[in-house]
């Protein structure tokens, strides 16, 4: 099951949680498996997200991976994906982002933070982040599917 915003507490998963777990081998791993059975990573709107945002205090934010999403007068401004969420979040003030909110979301997989972060950014359309995302077959016919049958 994916974390809950903001609370990034472990799962019992080793998928999500030991980032060793592929280095001592995951041979009957099924990426596909995963998702499908937590399909729900995939499923939140802008929305929920700008409804759910936190207000951004410096330091703020998770020490552990996930996806991210910055937030600027109630409009998603960017997406991204870090190892260190409140690093990031620290990076980008410092940089003259401009976003006062932040929503976050971990439980997944560290390989495929790429990938979910383009099918947020392909979702969101945020105005800071360059369009040109590659996808992934997989991912996006899993939350297809997901967002179908959550209609």
């Amino acid at each position: 099951m994916a974390i809950p915003l903001h609370t990034f507490e472990p799962t019992g998963d080793p998928i999500v949680d030991d980032f060793n777990f592929f280095r001592v081998g995951a041979n009957d791993f099924s990426y596909d498996g995963w998702f499908t059975a937590n399909a729900h990573v995939l499923l939140h709107t802008g929305e929920e997200i700008i409804r759910d945002a936190e207000p951004y205090t410096r330091g703020d934010g998770p020490n552990c991976w996930g996806i991210y999403v910055l937030i600027s007068n109630n409009e998603i401004a960017y997406v991204g994906r870090a190892m260190r969420i409140y690093e990031r979040l620290m990076a980008h003030q410092r940089s003259g982002k401009v976003f006062d909110r932040y929503w976050c979301v971990g439980g997944i997989p560290y390989d495929w933070l790429g990938s979910v972060e383009d099918h947020y950014v392909r979702r969101l359309k945020p105005y800071l982040n360059a369009m040109k995302t590659s996808g992934n077959i997989i991912l996006e016919r899993i939350a297809k599917k997901a967002l179908s049958e959550a209609a």
